[in-house]
């Protein structure tokens, strides 16, 4: 985690290193890079070992000012946060990765967390990495302009679990005689298997009459409810416009909605994307993309309809999509498939 850390507040930890294990409690400014962190490391500066310059900061110097239960409290000077800034500002978010991304070489030279070629096979890590590498390199701009300094807080995280072909062989012990059979999980419909294992399966979600009126009063009714495996640990209720030319998916926490994301496709291959989550725009990939934090779904809709008349001059009049939940499976698909292709 990189937390903005004020001079004054370092000062205090400087005196008293014992509260550097709070230094994530309460308000704070604060981004992370999860378990990535050497990852992206390593597809700035081409290499997992002997990182010279401020990109060595991402794995350690810096100075210490305490620890937690994660290991060393590394803090970075305003000064140092200016060239860890200046550096990662000439890597764009998009292009991170486009020479050094090879799954097999980072396995091989120990690139942490490893299992790159695994994760591969069912994960879009690199989407994932650029993502998260986008919040950090905004961040930095941001504390660079602040004047503050930075802290690099490592956190515990459950060691990935090992595939039931790695682990040890036992011989299974024979069950007792009264132990009763576990009862079969509910079967679910897939929709739509996408690319790199990814599977649109369609659930039963919790009722969220808010949330279909919200959407019904902008022309909207509801598709369903889908698992995208293993993208998202969430329902997402899909919701398809009256006139089917753009869907939208509302990831589900809970009982809230976490992010909306408005997609429409084009006749020419393009896919337009509107979303209050993080979404990148690779226009040579036929992904129009625009980002709106914290907007809500008709203004989020009103920009993906702007966007789409304006696109329909070079990329082809929108596809009108069927009233069933695999239109929005095969709109996110769509967008999922460019971007990380």
């Amino acid at each position: 985690m990189f937390v903005a850390v004020p001079p004054a507040r370092a000062a205090q930890l400087r005196r008293d290193p014992s509260k550097a294990a709070a230094l994530r409690e309460g308000r704070r400014e604060e981004v992370g890079l999860a378990h990535y962190w050497h990852g992206v490391q390593y597809l700035i500066a081409g290499r997992a070992k002997r990182v010279r310059g401020p990109l060595a900061w991402l794995t350690g110097g810096g100075e210490e000012l305490g620890r937690t239960p994660g290991g060393p409290v590394r803090y970075l000077t305003p000064d140092q946060v200016k060239q860890l800034s200046a550096a990662v500002a000439e890597v764009d978010p998009d292009d991170l990765g486009d020479d050094a991304y090879d799954e097999a070489a980072m396995d091989a030279a120990g690139v942490y967390p490893g299992r790159w070629v695994r994760s591969g096979e069912t994960f879009d890590p690199l989407g994932t990495m650029r993502e998260l590498y986008s919040y950090v390199r905004t961040f930095l701009a941001k504390q660079v302009k602040a004047k503050n300094g930075v802290a690099i807080v490592m956190t515990l995280e459950p060691a990935p679990e090992d595939d039931e072909a790695d682990a040890p062989r036992q011989r299974p012990s024979a069950p007792a005689p009264t132990a009763a059979p576990p009862a079969p999980a509910p079967s679910r419909a897939l929709l739509l298997a996408g690319a790199s294992g990814r599977r649109y399966e369609r659930v039963e979600g919790k009722p969220h009459g808010a949330l279909d009126a919200a959407f019904a009063g902008l022309g909207y009714r509801p598709l369903g409810d889908i698992a995208i495996l293993p993208v998202l640990d969430s329902v997402v209720r899909t919701y398809r416009a009256d006139d089917g030319k753009a869907v939208a998916a509302c990831v589900l926490k809970g009982d809230q909605a976490a992010s909306t994301t408005f997609l429409a496709q084009l006749a020419k291959g393009a896919v337009l994307v509107v979303s209050d989550a993080f979404v990148l725009e690779k226009a040579k990939k036929r992904v129009f993309a625009t980002m709106m934090s914290k907007a809500k779904p008709a203004d989020l809709n009103a920009t993906l309809r702007k966007r789409l008349a304006e696109l329909e001059k070079t990329q082809g009049a929108p596809v009108v999509m069927p009233t069933e939940p695999a239109s929005a499976a095969k709109a996110w698909e769509a967008w999922w498939a460019k971007q990380a292709g």
